[in-house]
């Protein structure tokens, strides 16, 4: 499942990598660009679905997700997640996890050329919600559908992801990191202020859910979809 907003230089190449691995997609599309009519010249034979996506990201995430099967692994279009990848976390939910990492930060891993920001973050966060799992703000996971759509509202800009984390965690499902290297960007770029203002809205939200005042801590309107 793989959210784009203006991806078109990009989202040809992740498509003929995930079509020749044999992967059914499921794209969710905000972009003002030609991002969907390159991802349908790519992969025109039936196992690439497209949706219209609301603007914001979780919601458009999750619409991807109950679009799903039995499992989805929830990945980048802008060439920052390798494709390879998938097949570990594809197997590892089926050896038994029900939440599959792609880890910058467990043994093996690599952040590459993310900024010093992003790390920091993604510290911080953990500390104060105290959670186990070392990479919880890259969004290149693998999970079960029913876990998904149950443990966030998924209803936010991205930090809703974190709620996800500590709610599985709470409830001890079980989580297996894969280890993989961060790339940098294929095309286009994200500014350090964006990235500045992305990280402090995590923060905000790992300081809320810690409160028990997050409004993505209660479950939510995407279960029954």
């Amino acid at each position: 499942m793989i959210p784009t907003k203006n991806e078109e230089e990009t989202i040809g190449r992740l498509l003929s990598k995930l079509d020749r691995m044999g992967y059914n997609c499921i794209v969710v599309d905000d972009s003002f660009d030609s991002t969907v009519e390159v991802a349908r010249k790519i992969m025109p034979n039936g196992r690439l679905n497209i949706f219209r996506g609301y603007g914001v990201e979780s919601p458009s995430v999750a619409l991807g997700v109950t679009a799903a099967e039995e499992y989805v692994v929830v990945m980048d279009a802008d060439g920052s997640h390798p494709p390879e990848v998938v097949s570990e976390l594809v197997r590892a939910i089926e050896e038994g996890a029900e939440i599959a990492v792609a880890s910058r930060y467990c043994n093996g891993g690599s952040r590459g050329p993310c900024t010093f920001y992003s790390p920091l973050g993604n510290m911080v966060a953990r500390a104060i919600m105290g959670l186990r799992t070392k990479d919880i703000t890259g969004r290149f996971f693998a999970c079960r559908k029913g876990v998904f759509l149950t443990n966030s509202s998924w209803s936010g800009a991205g930090e809703d992801l974190l709620d996800f984390f500590y709610n599985v965690e709470k409830k001890g499902y079980n989580i297996v990191e894969v280890p993989y290297e961060f790339k940098d960007r294929v095309a286009g770029n994200t500014t350090k202020s964006n990235l500045r203002a992305i990280i402090w809205r995590y923060l905000r939200r790992s300081i809320a859910i810690r409160l028990g005042i997050s409004r993505g801590a209660g479950m939510n309107p995407w279960k029954s979809r």
